[in-house]
């Protein structure tokens, strides 16, 4: 058995406190996206929840036996310099505080009080990057690896940057495609889940479209409402490959062509194609450059 004397003993127990403090640090949540999940109620009951300064709270409200679209209920904040409601009814959560987000829908509701924390910033957080699998190439690279070669005379130069031109709109329109066929390959097959982020076991309507453009290589927001805040072209301009985001940022779909959407429907749904106009569309954003 190995003994220590007092004198030893202190700097151990002092290294050990030292080390407890450095973990710590690490083990703080970093800023995500969470899912709430709350059943309104006639008698009002109110739900503890604990987050982070920087999370974005997707309310998954359920009534009766229904899960109601975040847009068709009617949701508040008490304070919206700690938490404040976005497009689609989703909570922002801005700095350390408390607030109460109530929501209600036919005189039922119920009350949810985030008690909101601060994240601890540490060297993992600060240098995170995002990762992509080792076989994703980024469509900005796929671009600049065009071979051109300039000739002696400037009619080379110029058939040379024409067939570059051409070779270019031809692998977008190439990429176009890639992303409807693989879209449409899960029309009838994967199921709707709220929250959800897998193309096998189930997502919603903005995980589906975040997964479909990151199988090739495309950064996208993760939330309908992110996408309606990018909305950048006309319906005019509409292209296979853009998307179509309706109830001002409460869903979103990829557009394939002739009048038509992808999209993550719902849970009585599942994955399928509709015409664009099944709803109204509120906006039109392309990722994909041309």
């Amino acid at each position: 058995m190995i003994r220590f004397s007092k004198r030893q003993l202190l700097p151990l127990l002092l290294l050990l406190l030292a080390l407890t403090a450095c973990c710590s640090v690490y083990t703080v949540s970093a800023a995500q996206t969470k899912t709430v999940s709350a059943t309104l109620k006639k008698s009002v009951k109110t739900k503890k929840k604990t987050v982070y300064a920087g999370d974005t709270l997707r309310l998954k409200l359920k009534y009766k036996s229904l899960i109601l679209a975040n847009e068709n209920v009617k949701i508040s904040s008490s304070d919206s310099a700690v938490a404040s409601v976005a497009g689609g009814g989703t909570v922002l959560v801005k700095k350390p505080g408390s607030a109460v987000i109530t929501a209600v829908y036919k005189k039922r509701g119920v009350k949810i009080l985030l008690t909101v924390k601060n994240v601890a910033k540490s060297k993992s957080n600060a240098s995170s990057a995002q990762i992509l699998p080792e076989d994703v190439v980024l469509w900005d690279d796929w671009v600049d690896r065009e071979d051109t070669t300039s000739g002696p005379s400037s009619s080379s130069s110029s058939s040379s940057s024409s067939s570059s031109s051409t070779s270019s709109s031809s692998s977008t329109s190439s990429l176009r495609q890639q992303i409807v066929s693989y879209a449409r390959s899960f029309v009838g097959v994967l199921r709707y889940v709220w929250g959800g982020n897998s193309l096998t076991t189930g997502t919603d309507c903005s995980g589906f479209v975040h997964l479909i453009y990151a199988h090739f290589g495309i950064s996208s927001p993760r939330t309908a409402s992110e996408f309606q805040s990018l909305s950048n072209i006309s319906r005019s301009s509409l292209k296979p490959g853009d998307l179509v985001v309706y109830k001002y940022g409460g869903h979103v779909a990829l557009y394939v062509g002739d009048g038509r959407v992808v999209h993550a429907k719902g849970a009585a749904y599942g994955t399928c194609e509709d015409s664009m106009d099944y709803g109204t569309p509120t906006g039109y954003v392309r990722l994909i450059k041309d």
